[in-house]
């Protein structure tokens, strides 16, 4: 049995657990534990260090279960020290199960023990503590004092790793207050801190808090990659499923819903599995607005309920206010607008109540939508104004819950419906240079097009921009900046390999159908993209990507043309004018065509170029491949199918006659064995008539002892006639069975 006089195995697991071996940190602790002579201690440390790798593990359970012992023994003890430890490990787990009442009022606790000690190291960690619980539950001034006094008893106790820890809370606490630049000193310090010590756990949490308030959609998702890659390497399992959720709402930004909608789901599955609360529920409220966007209401209905349900246990302030701004936006799309308005008017009244201006700025905006489509258009200017000046004070930066391109385009709106035109002219340009700054490093031909054209707000401000600057007299390049920037090749057609070999993997046509639309509107950025399939009864549109209105087989109809063109080519087509571009692209396997890719881009968002034509070609080829493989083994499950209903028929009729054997075996009465055997025959072909009949040779006479009729009315009675011309008796003399197969015959 392991002992720790000197704490070796302890300082072992805590170096396990750095590097992030969580599994040989929780082996190790386990060992240690079973020693039950132990000082209470030496426990508690163990207790702790276990307790750190099940959160990190995703084992919220098991992490639970040891906080709660060394809550037990801490209270045994009495020592505020042990205390302190005990609750500060509480806290952490109720945090992550989204218990965030619960957990404040357990991190006070954990700092009021500490004080009673002289620990300054245990001061810093449970103020630390505290100051994330209190800024979680919606205290945000309280938790910047509690950040900023942690961070300085770190700093004065030389930990850097503290230290980063704490002005992280400070980080996403000024982000909740919407300071941004303090958002930004303190991520980057913290960023800092935690490189310097080697804490990929603080380089994860820093990274993803630089996210809030980056507007660059292209550099948020690097952060984010490079944020889940260091909490994978630190073995932080909920974590990187913050990132994975995170990345699906900048996917959402981008237009790419089937993606986003993906990736969240991953997020949610995980974090339902591991009973993390907080995650599932700001993970449904993504859910619910995904489903919005793919106009799929009773998706949306269903994830907004379950939050409502879930956030009244959890306390979270930010859901709450949420979940009247998701109802009201159901109620927007289904037209009710009295209903509407009444749940964003609530939600401004929560975000007031709370103190959060980022949510009053959200509710503020779909008010005054609410109010235009009511045509109530002072109103709408009224709210939409509010929600304008929130956003100045908070520096014009980008929130995380609605973007800056979108308040400012709604504001336009309502100033233009006042006929205020100057101002709604201004708030227009405004509107236009926070879409430039989403994609102002965006190297990605296809993900820019996908956020220029995808996202309802961004069509309607390109549309208008391009609309209002001809009159205007705009160059072409103030016109057109939004397309302006350098392309890099070596991204898409990275994605096309990794497109390859995810193809590879799937194993139905229904799959591979769904992924290859999803693939090429990522690809390429197409507004409209279809899939085609071909054989001998002709096409058949196998699934679409459309613009919100559009019809996919009337589409179909008007490319009729273009893909008789490829047919007959057998090669991919590139065709561009002023208006529109577009692609036709083969599917040929084996000399066989199955089918065409079609996409098309109007010109007001990008232009189809030889690239394009390049990379849908490599794809069709894999995918024409793909789909032929799949047939292949769908055709080879089909046929294994019908082979194995029709044995196991077999075999039940098998089972049928050995029964009627046993019946016939069990009795010598004529009647019961053929009553038994005429039912069976009934069973076994499901007939609609079936007579049994015996003949008599001595007086030539044939006997109907058994004869079931459904058009006479099922069962009849025994009769008798004489061998004649009939069939039953050209079967008697033939001594063969007779089939026939029509009434002629």
């Amino acid at each position: 049995m392991a002992r720790i006089d000197d704490q070796s195995i302890l300082k072992t697991a805590r170096e396990a657990a750095w590097r992030g071996d969580h599994e040989l940190a929780v082996e190790l602790c386990d060992d240690a534990l079973e020693n039950e002579s132990l000082p209470v201690g030496e426990r508690l440390d163990l207790y702790d260090t276990r307790g750190e790798s099940f959160l990190a593990q995703g084992k919220l359970d098991l992490a639970a279960d040891d906080a709660q012992v060394m809550v037990n023994l801490a209270q045994e003890e009495n020592q505020p020290i042990f205390l302190a430890q005990a609750f500060n490990r509480q806290a952490l787990v109720q945090m992550r199960q989204g218990v965030l009442e619960a957990a404040e009022q357990t991190a006070a606790r954990a700092w009021r023990a500490a004080q009673e000690s002289d620990d300054k190291g245990l001061q810093a960690d449970a103020l630390y503590r505290l100051g994330e619980a209190q800024t979680r539950a919606g205290h945000y001034n309280e938790a910047l004092e509690s950040a900023a006094r942690a961070a300085a008893l770190y700093r004065d106790l030389g930990d850097p790793i503290g230290e980063g820890r704490a002005v992280w809370v400070t980080a996403i606490t000024e982000h909740r207050l919407g300071n941004n630049d303090e958002v930004v000193r303190a991520g980057q310090k913290a960023l800092e801190l935690s490189e310097q010590s080697g804490d990929l756990y603080g380089i994860g949490n820093a990274l993803n808090a630089l996210t809030f308030v980056e507007p660059d959609i292209a550099k948020n998702i690097k952060l984010l990659n490079q944020a889940r890659h260091a909490f994978e390497t630190a073995g932080y399992l909920e974590r990187q499923v913050v990132c994975t959720g995170n990345l699906s709402n900048y996917y959402l930004g981008l237009g790419q819903y089937r993606r986003a909608l993906r990736l969240q789901l991953e997020s949610q599955e995980i974090g339902r599995r591991i009973g993390a609360g907080q995650l599932i529920s700001y993970g449904l409220s993504s859910l619910a607005e995904i489903e919005m966007a793919l106009e799929n209401l009773p998706a949306a209905k269903r994830y907004t309920a379950e939050l409502a349900q879930s956030t009244s246990d959890l306390g979270d302030p930010i859901m709450m206010m949420m979940i009247p701004i998701l109802e009201g936006r159901i109620a927007l799309l289904e037209n009710d607008l009295s209903q509407a308005l009444s749940q964003f008017m609530s939600a401004v009244k929560l975000s007031i109540e709370n103190g959060d201006s980022t949510i009053e700025i959200l509710a503020l905006i779909y008010a005054g939508r609410t109010h235009l489509a009511l045509g109530d258009a002072q109103s709408a200017a009224k709210e939409t104004n509010r929600a304008a000046e929130l956003h100045r004070a908070q520096g014009l930066g980008q929130l995380d819950l609605i973007s800056s391109q979108e308040i400012w385009w709604r504001h336009s709106q309502a100033l233009s419906a006042n006929e205020q035109s100057g101002a709604a002219q201004e708030a227009l340009n405004t509107a236009y240079q926070f879409l430039l700054y989403g994609i102002a490093s965006m190297s990605d031909e296809g993900l820019r097009r996908n956020y220029l054209n995808k996202v309802e707000v961004h069509r309607a401000i390109v549309t208008a921009w391009l609309e209002q600057g001809e009159k205007r007299g705009l160059s072409h390049d103030e016109l057109h900046a939004h397309l302006a920037g350098e392309a890099d090749i070596s991204e898409p057609f990275q994605r096309l390999v990794d497109s390859g070999l995810r193809l590879n993997e799937l194993r139905t046509g229904t799959e591979l159908q769904e992924f290859l639309i999803e693939e090429v509107t990522e690809l390429t950025g197409a507004e409209r993209v279809l899939l085609v399939l071909e054989n001998e009864s002709g096409r058949k549109l196998a699934g679409a990507q459309l613009p919100a209105g559009e019809e996919a087989d009337t589409h179909l109809q008007t490319i009729a043309d273009l893909l008789d063109q490829a047919r007959r080519s057998r090669a991919v087509r590139l065709e561009a004018n002023e208006t529109i571009s577009r692609i036709t692209a083969p599917l040929i396997a084996q000399k066989k065509l199955l089918g065409y890719l079609y996409i098309d881009l109007s010109a007001p968002f990008g232009k189809l170029g030889e690239a394009d034509r390049d990379m849908l070609g490599m794809l069709a080829s894999q995918a024409a491949v793909a789909l032929e493989n799949a047939q292949l083994v769908e055709g080879l499950e089909q046929e294994v199918q019908e082979r194995t209903r029709s044995l196991n028929a077999r075999v039940d009729e098998l089972a049928i006659l050995n029964s009627v054997g046993e019946a016939m075996a069990q009795t010598l009465d004529v009647e019961t064995v053929t009553r038994i055997v005429g039912d069976k025959v009934l069973d076994i072909f499901q007939a609609e008539v079936v007579s049994m009949v015996l003949l008599d040779t001595q007086d030539n006479l044939l006997h109907a002892i058994y004869t079931y009729d459904v058009a006479e009315g099922g069962y009849m009675e025994p009769y008798t006639f004489p061998v004649g011309e009939g069939l039953t008796s050209k079967v008697i003399a033939s001594r063969q069975h007779l089939k026939i197969g029509t009434k002629e015959e």
